[in-house]
């Protein structure tokens, strides 16, 4: 084996079969255990093109979704009038939101907004009337604006149910 400094070499021993007990001192790949949840992930690294290691559930599974690991969802029954209610706070700088999905119910006629901050249009639904609502589901996911807030705003004083989830990225 070479010095440290140097090139270095590692030397591969006990071949293996597969569903064969490992014999000697096999390579093994592996990676960081991640937790889905909304924290940062413990092989974060600094930039782009930087080194990373695989991100692997707790039972060794690699992640293979369709969304960052950091995922949240946020749900919130408004009965009173909403003007720029915040659903989900700013992640933080050089961190966006995306948004997956919106659920909303209604008991009467009402317009929702969602908005990036308290300006941009996001999506909006006009509900009719009682029982009136939408499900919908975006592929790919909406893009918030790094370290900007989702918020709400409902056109009258109407039982509304909202949902969103997604997760949060570079």
């Amino acid at each position: 084996m070479a010095d440290i400094a140097g090139p270095a070499t590692v030397p591969v021993e006990g071949a293996s079969a597969h569903d064969a007990t490992a014999a000697e001192n096999p390579v093994v790949v592996g990676g960081t255990a991640q937790d889905m949840d909304d924290s940062a992930p413990p092989n974060q690294v600094s930039a782009e093109g930087d080194t990373v290691r695989a991100a692997m559930d707790r039972d060794g599974v690699g992640f293979v979704h369709p969304h960052g690991v950091r995922i949240w969802h946020v749900s919130a029954e408004h009965t009173a009038q909403q003007t720029d209610t915040t659903i989900k706070a700013a992640p933080g700088a050089s961190l966006s939101l995306y948004v997956n999905s919106i659920v909303l119910t209604c008991n009467a006629a009402v317009d929702v907004t969602v908005e990036e901050s308290t300006t941009t249009l996001k999506w909006k639904y006009y509900a009719g009337g009682q029982g009136d609502g939408a499900v919908a589901t975006f592929t790919p996911p909406l893009k918030i604006t790094a370290n900007t807030l989702i918020s709400v705003t409902t056109s009258a004083a109407v039982t509304v149910t909202l949902v969103v989830s997604g997760f949060t990225a570079p």
